[in-house]
């Protein structure tokens, strides 16, 4: 499988038009991350008082430095800049590795991009109904067992998202496990090439024995 792309890569990249396309590409994505995060800034000031309100009610977000909370904001908008910009940021990649695929598989990742969509959706929504609060009260009862309890700003809001992006990926195990169970790599045309070398052993010794005769 990595050999298939990295043939179809060095393909691609034979030309300069190609291989320019390519810079273009990452361009693209870079500027549209950058972008929409800029215009995320004030949005996201304005959510962190939200998301600190839902989680972590009657607690005072505390910033141990003059830029904690413009960094924690800074963060944030990237983070939404990404989930925005995820369109653009996948069609660039796939376009550019698009010509390594197997036409099978590229039919494949088609069938499955809308349960993805779907699974990580309904993940997100488990982690904010059910889970973390829950989390986050496991995790105050401990600390405050042997701590007096201190929220920092950018530690708090990175916890919130990073439990939204671990469900957001763990939702994705079933169409993981049907991808895997229902495609086997020869149907991708992966393991085309070994037929191929199998006959060619074949002929290689059914000439030796002739040259021998």
């Amino acid at each position: 499988m990595g050999r298939t792309i990295q043939s179809g890569i060095r393909k691609r990249c034979r030309s300069r038009s190609t291989c320019g396309s390519s810079g273009n590409g990452l361009f693209v994505c870079a500027g549209t991350i950058f972008g929409v995060a800029i215009l995320a800034l004030w949005p996201a000031q304005q959510l962190i008082p939200i998301i600190a309100r839902t989680y972590f009610p009657h607690v005072t977000l505390n910033a141990f430095g003059p830029a904690d909370a413009v960094w924690a904001i800074f963060k944030f908008a990237i983070y939404i800049a990404i989930v925005i910009g995820l369109p653009v940021i996948l069609y660039q990649v796939w376009m550019f590795v698009v010509p390594a695929i197997h036409p099978k598989t590229r039919k494949a990742v088609y069938i499955y991009i809308a349960p993805s969509i779907v699974l990580a959706a309904a993940g997100i929504a488990f982690a904010h109904f059910i889970v973390i609060k829950r989390v986050i009260g496991g995790l105050l009862f401990i600390t405050g067992t042997i701590a007096q309890a201190t929220f920092g700003i950018e530690s708090t809001i990175n916890l919130v998202l990073l439990l939204f992006l671990a469900f957001a990926l763990i939702f994705q195990t079933p169409v993981i496990m049907v991808a895997a169970r229902a495609h086997r790599p020869d149907q991708f045309g992966y393991a085309a090439e070994e037929p191929q070398i199998h006959r060619l052993r074949h002929d290689g010794r059914g000439c030796g024995a002739r040259s021998g005769r």
